[in-house]
């Protein structure tokens, strides 16, 4: 009854979750086919909002180009992309799909000054602040 936001999907070659595009395919269809999904892919540069719509599915990428990224979004049909390497905030730009930028921090370094980061008309839908070691 409590429903899930997001449904994730790992893209990363070498990690034990990494799906293929078969797999992709499958638990986007599966997803959709839950009921709840009308239509893909919120819009780029909108915060998104929990709760707000019905799981999205998210493709989780890792120092990957845009190229690639954009040819699984299109191909799979997953709605947001995650960036979890080191990507510079400028490949924002060139994914066809809504992105949630994650921001490595240290514990106990230095602030983090999120203002800004998303806001209607940012470039991520969403931000997550990731302090693993």
């Amino acid at each position: 009854e409590a429903g899930a936001d997001l449904v994730g999907t790992v893209w990363v070659e070498g990690r034990g979750r990494c799906v293929s595009k078969e797999q992709g395919k499958e638990i986007v269809e599966a997803v959709r086919r839950f009921g709840e999904r009308r239509s893909r892919r919120p819009t780029k540069g909108v915060p998104l909002k929990a709760g707000s719509s019905p799981p999205l599915v998210v493709g989780v990428f890792q120092d990957q180009s845009a190229e690639y990224i954009n040819s699984i979004v299109e191909e799979v049909g997953i709605d947001l992309v995650q960036l979890h390497g080191d990507e510079p905030w400028s490949m924002i730009d060139d994914i066809d799909a809504g992105v949630i930028q994650v921001v490595h921090v240290v514990s106990g370094g230095p602030g983090v000054d999120t203002s800004g980061w998303v806001s209607p008309g940012a470039p991520a839908c969403a931000v997550l602040l990731d302090a693993s070691s």
